[in-house]
């Protein structure tokens, strides 16, 4: 199956996550997890946030967090693959202090380890690739959360519905991408999900390093390099409709930078309207990479760190 194909199912894979998952009801929570899975936690945050349901929400991606500061939390651990060696030490060093204990994953060490712990595990169906199991895993975080039923089911039906248009508008974007020199990804803080997964996905996908800026915080530094040296350069633009980000639209397109404005869809709830934009993200990343003859779903990098960090570890 191509990469692309993959997202046809992400409706469905967020219902079937959500489904497989139990709800709990949680107050502090603290997500661990790496790359493609490590994301989930800060989309399940921003959606979280955005709906401003009563959960404190932290996530790491690293093992090296102080004990303390899984103290009094809900410790939520997420893993593709179950056998992440960063977040096995993670799990590792912060399970006894916390309150309980949640694995989300595929299988391997992970859910091996939750049922000989007692920990709450959670299996989610595999992807061909970690990256692409966002939806899934996405679901079964977002019923340990407590998240309500409907408003998944709703998004589900809504990314089954567009995917087509989705597929569209990343042709459109991948166009645009190929067409600029250089990138700034600029991105609301309160969704900061999305400029990471786009970051991510630039990084993993089409193998090219893009910019990051994160308004309005941007906006009183990071601003100053966004607008010189304009030549070849165009700045990505996720936006809410908010005053901050349409006065970084403003200066930039009378600075004569090339933006490409990437609105979430009003009439979506939040769920569907950040996982329609991440797929439409991502997709272009991939379509993007095909344009330039790199195979998206290759890692070799990736795999040989893992294997180092696998041998060092013993």
């Amino acid at each position: 199956m191509e990469m692309e194909d993959y997202y046809h199912q992400w409706g469905d894979n967020l219902l079937s996550g959500y489904k497989g998952a139990k709800k709990m009801h949680i107050d502090r929570a603290l997500i661990v997890g790496m790359g493609g899975s490590g994301i989930v936690g800060h989309i399940a945050r921003d959606i979280v946030n955005t709906l401003d349901l009563e959960i404190e929400i932290e996530v790491e991606n690293t093992p090296h967090i102080p004990r303390w500061r899984a103290m009094c939390k809900t410790l939520i651990l997420i893993s593709h693959s179950g056998n992440t060696l960063e977040t096995l030490e993670a799990a590792d060093r912060l399970s006894e202090e916390a309150v309980e204990t949640v694995a989300i994953s595929t299988g391997g060490k992970l859910l091996e380890t939750a049922r000989d712990k007692g920990w709450i595990g959670i299996k989610v169906d595999p992807a061909p690739l970690p990256r692409l199991g966002l939806p899934q895993m996405l679901g079964a975080l977002l019923k340990t959360l407590g998240v309500d039923e409907n408003m998944v089911r709703e998004a589900s039906q809504q990314l089954s519905g567009e995917m087509r248009g989705i597929r569209s508008k990343a042709d459109e974007l991948a166009d645009w991408l190929d067409s600029r020199n250089e990138v700034y990804v600029a991105y609301p803080l309160h969704l900061s999900s999305l400029g990471l997964r786009m970051w991510q996905m630039m990084a993993e996908n089409a193998k090219r390093g893009v910019y990051l800026a994160p308004y309005p915080e941007a906006s009183h530094n990071i601003i100053e390099a966004m607008m010189k040296n304009r030549e070849g350069r165009g700045i990505y633009l996720v936006s809410t409709g908010d005053k901050y980000g349409e006065a970084l639209k403003r200066i930039a397109t009378g600075e004569g930078i090339d933006l490409y404005k990437a609105d979430i869809d009003p009439s979506t709830n939040i769920i569907g309207g950040v996982l329609k934009t991440i797929a439409t993200q991502d997709l272009a990343t991939i379509h993007y990479a095909r344009k330039k003859g790199v195979d998206p779903a290759a890692t070799p990098y990736i795999d040989r760190f893992k294997e180092l960090i696998r041998e060092w570890r013993g």
